[in-house]
């Protein structure tokens, strides 16, 4: 299932708001931290979350989706990875033995593959 251009404008801001608010490091580069599509979507607003979990379900290994809410969210930081002025930036994480608690999400998510993508604002 498809997001409108409306939806897609709505999950985009969405996402650039929670990866805004992501803190700085402490290097001299004061770069923000990175983070998993499970964390962008259990702290990005509540609004574009429910939307998303009740288009794709739940997410993570196990939640009976194939594509759920969080890989809705990757799908998207792909995408602004490579439009918009490059704004978001991608690497990859190890995830084996990895849990994530997702709001609104009944159970743990336990990333299906591994290495998961982290992302930031560049």
């Amino acid at each position: 299932m498809r997001l409108t251009r409306s939806e897609r404008g709505q999950v985009d801001a969405a996402i650039l708001a929670t990866l805004g608010r992501s803190p700085r490091g402490r290097g001299p580069s004061g770069a923000r931290r990175w983070m998993t599509a499970y964390q962008i979507l259990s702290l990005m607003a509540r609004q574009s979350r429910e939307m998303l979990q009740r288009r794709y379900g739940p997410s993570g290994q196990g939640a009976r989706w194939f594509f759920g809410a969080a890989s809705a969210v990757a799908t998207a930081c792909r995408r602004l990875s490579r439009s918009r002025g490059h704004v978001v930036a991608i690497d990859y994480l190890d995830t084996r033995r990895i849990e994530i608690t997702i709001t609104g999400q009944p159970a743990p998510a336990v990333p299906s593959y591994s290495p998961c993508g982290i992302y930031r604002l560049r």
